[in-house]
């Protein structure tokens, strides 16, 4: 029902009742009625020439005066209808005398013609003072016809002037109704030959329900009023009625006319109600309007008392009624009078207008070149200060990082066409640990233009000092990838807090070990990360996502994600610019990021410029556009290799899990497969059989250092650096796991542990924390927790 149009739905109603109406009044039989009404008319003298005014009525008639027949129209077998708008004939002489005279009017009809007889009295009189009385109301009548005509031809003229003024063709139609309704009802009956009672009926009636319609909509246009309800129901309401007459019968259109007369209160009330608010805001022609409508609804007052009082019988309504048509054209003529002379007088002052025009514009345009240069100034110098920033492309051992960057705001400064934008990518070059690593980053910071080109030169500057600070202190060269990435984005988030929450900027942020193409990064709110591998593309959605850099709330615990590059693999990570697009021809804008991704599986092989050119060419582009690539720079390994330390491995675990891990790594150390980690692991847990801790722990570090993101062996290595006695050593490695997997049970345990052996009880108090953060269960936790209840005791004590 919502996009149904009530202006179609209510005439559309109307005619299909008036066609059943139709139907079902042709199917009926006609019932032929007769009647006859006698007036007593009394003289004093008898006229020398008599003649008769009688009427209006309807149907075939027959007047007598004295029972003697003067006047017919019509038949009564077979019927002949007839309308006539009043009788004036004639009398012979002799017909009349002193006195009581009885006129007689005999009507015949039938049921869908039923007989009217007249409302007035027959009246005789002189022949030529009734066609003088009738003549001059005539000509009275016809002028005024004339001039409503002329009025309405006038107002039509108005509004092919000034088409905006719709409220003039409104009126004008009125006025035509109007016009038409007087000659339908007057003239047209008077005219020989217009016999067809019904059809001058329905006419009638029809352009007097169309007039209501009409009137309404020109004080809503002429007061520029939003239409309501109760307006649109009226409106529809009298079109339908107009429409509904065309097909009913004499009786059944009578109905029509009570029923419009039913409404007709109602539409006043509205239209006088409509005009009084008018009055009320000193709208153009309100008071005028509200004045004649009360004038008009006193005069049709005083018509209804005056029928039922001694008051004299004066027809006052239709004399206010044409009184007001003449003061609302009046007025409108007026109004158009008044703007018309303001239009030409802005005519004849346009040419100074528009030189003075032309002049404040141009003064104008240069204060907004000036201001153009200025902010450009300003973009150019941003631009030159983060450019240092950015990386593009680097290849390092086993990483290949590529980048690419289109920012939204495009400007021109001194023939150079640059850009800024709050995206960033940056590439640098580090040393943990005595390893080689990529310090990768892509950022995208809240705003546009300048103000976003601000919190990417923020994260830059911090992100560079960062990384400087690395390379030119020890110690900080001596952190695990892990504290490393927590300790940055611990400053990052320091150095955006400081701008109380009005900047803030999500990013990934990694390192990419050169050596084992081992990835380390953290996603602050960014968009997920999209696996390349074997010609295939997916959404990487184990990440643990962290809020944007300056956001208070950020979780109390969270995880480094770490990924391990296979060769021919690659992660592909980007800002939203790639995902919030409009697609063309549509116009709701895309959020998600499957329109990037199904771009990216089409075509996983295509270059970061060719992605931005794939976006753009399907949809429109409404944010900075950035993506960094992170891949393993060499081929898939070949299948034979694979296939044949598989099949050792196999056999050397079938070995150890018999009870032999002798014969296990016995079998394993006579090939010379070179430091291959998989056959390393397999002799890692033979030697870990045999209870050989040292050489466990020594295979140990030579493993994670070809498969630094195996977890599971660097849980393991703890344990056997706590076996060894080694506890700092083994707590550096338990907490480089927890920053990996914090809600990892076994490896809090451990850590705890080992915490209480070092008297770290600070520390194993933030452990207990965690743990009840993510609801761990093991035992050895709530242990050590009543540990660290007795220790605080003791030192509560001390």
């Amino acid at each position: 029902m919502k996009h149904i149009n009530y202006n179609i739905l209510f005439p559309a109603l109307a005619v299909a009742v008036g066609l059943a109406f139709h139907w079902y009044s042709s199917a009926q039989d006609v019932i032929a009625t007769k009647d006859s009404r006698s007036y007593i008319v009394e003289l004093n003298q008898v006229p020398s020439q008599p003649a008769l005014k009688a009427g209006p009525f309807s149907g075939a008639s027959t007047i007598l005066i004295n029972d003697v027949p003067v006047f017919f129209q019509g038949e009564s077998n077979p019927l002949n209808m007839h309308y006539r708008y009043q009788v004036l004939t004639a009398l012979p002489q002799g017909i009349l005398h002193t006195g009581k005279n009885t006129v007689t009017v005999e009507l015949a009809g039938n049921s869908a013609n039923p007989i009217v007889f007249p409302s007035v009295a027959p009246q005789t009189g002189e022949l030529q003072v009734l066609m003088e009385n009738r003549i001059w109301k005539r000509s009275l009548e016809n002028g005024l016809l004339i001039l409503f005509f002329s009025v309405a031809v006038y107002h039509l003229i108005l509004f092919q002037r000034l088409r905006n003024l719709v409220y003039n063709l409104y009126f004008a139609l009125f006025l035509f109704s109007f016009s038409a309704y007087w000659f339908a009802s007057g003239v047209m009956r008077e005219i020989p030959g217009v016999s067809s009672q019904l059809i001058l009926l329905k006419a009638e009636f029809s352009i007097l329900f169309v007039m209501t319609a009409l009137f309404y909509l020109f004080l809503s246009e002429f007061f520029q009023r939003k239409s309501i309800v109760a307006g649109l129901l009226l409106k529809d309401a009298s079109l339908s009625l107009s429409l509904l007459g065309l097909f009913l019968n004499y009786s059944q259109s009578i109905v029509l006319l009570r029923i419009w007369q039913g409404l007709l209160p109602a539409a006043f009330l509205y239209l006088l109600t409509m005009s009084y608010f008018a009055m009320k805001k000193r709208q153009e022609g309100g008071r005028v309007i509200f004045a004649g409508l009360i004038f008009l609804l006193f005069a049709t007052i005083y018509d209804i008392l005056s029928t039922i009082t001694a008051l004299p019988q004066i027809k006052m309504a239709p004399l206010a009624f044409l009184i007001f048509l003449l003061a609302v054209a009046i007025l409108l003529t007026s109004y158009f009078t008044s703007l018309y002379k303001n239009i030409e007088s802005m005519n004849k002052n346009l040419e100074s207008l528009v030189e003075k025009r032309t002049e404040a514009l141009k003064e104008n345009l240069q204060t907004i070149q000036a201001l153009k240069e200025k902010q450009d100034g300003d973009y150019f110098l941003t631009s030159l200060l983060i450019r240092p920033l950015t990386g593009s492309s680097l290849v390092r051992g086993k990483i290949r990082i590529d980048s690419a960057s289109i920012q939204k705001t495009a400007f021109q400064f001194k023939n150079r066409n640059l850009e800024i934008g709050g995206d960033l990518n940056a590439v640098y070059e580090i040393i943990l640990r005595k390893r080689h690593y990529i310090v990768f980053a892509n950022a995208d910071a809240m705003g546009k233009s300048l103000q976003g080109a601000a919190g990417a030169l923020v994260f830059g500057s911090v992100l560079r000092a960062v990384v400087e600070r690395t390379m030119k202190n020890t110690s900080a060269q001596n952190q695990h990838p892990e504290r490393w990435i927590k300790n940055t984005f611990l400053d990052l988030q320091n150095a955006f807090s400081a701008f109380d929450g009005s900047m803030l900027i999500s990013f990934v942020l990694g390192l990419a070990d050169t050596q084992s193409a081992l990835l380390y990064y953290i996603n602050a709110e960014h968009p997920h990360a999209i696996v390349l591998q074997n010609n295939s593309a997916r959404l990487s959605y184990s990440e643990n996502i962290l809020y944007k850099a300056g956001n208070p709330m950020q979780p109390a615990f969270f995880g480094i994600q770490i990924y391990q590059l296979s060769p021919g693999g690659a992660l592909l990570f980007g800002s939203d610019g790639k995902d919030e697009v409009l697609p063309h021809g549509e116009n709701e804008i895309l959020t998600g990021e499957d329109f990037f991704l199904d771009i990216v599986k089409q075509n996983p092989g295509t270059s970061l410029l060719q992605y931005y050119d794939m976006v753009a060419e399907k949809a429109k582009i409404l944010d900075d556009f950035s993506i960094i690539k992170v891949a393993h720079t060499e081929g898939s390994q070949r299948p034979d290799e694979q296939e044949a330390v598989s099949s050792l491995i196999q056999l050397a675990k079938a070995h150890r899990r018999a009870g032999f891990p002798g014969r296990a790594l016995a079998l394993l150390e006579e090939q010379d497969h070179g430091n291959n980690p998989a056959l390393l692991k397999e002799r890692i847990y033979a030697h870990l059989g045999q209870l050989n801790y040292p050489m466990a722990a020594n295979l140990m570090e030579e493993y994670l250092a070809l498969r630094p993101g195996d977890s599971g062996i660097l849980f393991r290595y703890s344990i056997i650096q706590k076996k060894l006695g080694n506890l700092h050593s083994a707590a550096d490695f338990a907490e480089r796991l927890f920053l990996r997997e914090p809600s990892n049970e076994k490896n809090a345990a451990q850590l705890m542990e080992i915490y209480i052996s070092l008297n770290r009880f600070d520390r194993v108090s933030q452990l207990l924390e965690a743990a009840r953060f993510f609801g761990m269960q093991d035992p050895r936790i709530w242990q050590a927790e009543q540990l660290f209840k007795v220790n605080r005791k003791w030192e509560e004590a001390a």
